[in-house]
């Protein structure tokens, strides 16, 4: 996420940062766009322990579906990474929250299990020592 983006998230309340993770899916399965039954988040953030600077992870599944009209997981996977890195080309950059996500990483495929993948967010922290 950007800064400004880290900095607002870190501010809110329990239940406005759940607000907020519910409002980011729903914006970005709009934009994608992507039935939100698809795509949802367990909002259980942690610390990135390979980042060189403290950021946290959010978690976001992506469900597949056997219905051939609908874009499969691997096409929305690559949709949404184009998306987030071209956000100042496209609705991403004019839209709340997604104008917080950070353009220099993207959506990162973390994992996968049967008939899911676990996607990450990445959200820097900055210090002020």
């Amino acid at each position: 996420m950007t800064p400004e983006g880290t900095t607002l998230f870190e501010q809110l309340s329990a239940d406005n940062k759940t607000s907020f993770l519910d409002s980011l899916v729903a914006k970005i399965a709009e934009l994608v766009p992507v039935d939100l039954a698809r795509i949802t988040t367990n909002r259980h953030n942690q610390p990135d322990p390979n980042a060189p600077a403290y950021q946290i992870l959010f978690p976001v599944t992506l469900k597949s579906t056997n219905d051939q009209s609908q874009r499969t997981v691997q096409q929305i996977i690559g949709d949404l990474d184009d998306l987030i890195k071209n956000k100042y080309y496209n609705a991403f950059s004019h839209e709340y929250p997604t104008s917080y996500l950070d353009e220099t990483y993207g959506f990162v495929r973390t994992g996968m299990q049967i008939m899911r993948f676990n996607l990450r967010f990445i959200v820097p922290k900055y210090y002020n020592e």
